[in-house]
């Protein structure tokens, strides 16, 4: 219910359900995790700053969470500490069996790309074309990535496909 509060906007309606949910069961860790993502999109400095503790909780609670980690991962980027996003997007890309992984790879490469890891922003999107050859994102990165290392016929191949 709160997640389709969080899709319409109504803010206020998901925090109370998810306080519904802490409140019968402070140990579930997939309400820390929207609970977090509800206070980051919220955006304020207080609600920034107070969503790390229930992405953090989310991960202690259950540390296979691979939505969480992708969530947490997205939070660390924004406020720019790119390495610590970048571990959490190598962890939920890896994960076998998550439906979010190709957007966990996603945000990896796109981290990657931020810091100047340019090999392994590189590896990221083969690795995301090798499971998904229609992936839009992948290929632009990587023509960008191949034409800035002067592969031009490898550029020109893979945008044609």
């Amino acid at each position: 219910m709160a997640a389709q509060y969080l899709q319409q906007n109504q803010l206020d309606n998901a925090k109370r359900q998810l306080e519904k949910a802490l409140s019968a069961n402070e140990r579930y860790a997939p309400a820390y995790d929207m609970m977090g993502v509800l206070l980051q999109t919220e955006g304020s400095p207080l609600n920034i700053t107070k969503a790390e503790s229930y992405f953090r909780q989310a991960l202690v609670l259950q540390p296979l969470l691979m939505k969480a980690r992708n969530n947490y991962g997205v939070y660390l980027a924004q406020l720019g500490r790119y390495d610590e996003a970048l571990t959490q997007f190598e962890i939920a890309g890896a994960a076998l069996g998550y439906e979010g992984r190709i957007k966990a790879l996603e945000n990896l490469g796109v981290t990657a790309l931020k810091v100047g890891d340019y090999p392994l922003a590189t590896d990221t999107f083969v690795r995301i074309l090798e499971r998904d050859r229609s992936n839009l994102l992948a290929h632009l990165e990587l023509v960008d990535l191949l034409i800035m290392d002067q592969q031009w016929q490898q550029a020109k191949t893979l945008f044609i496909c």
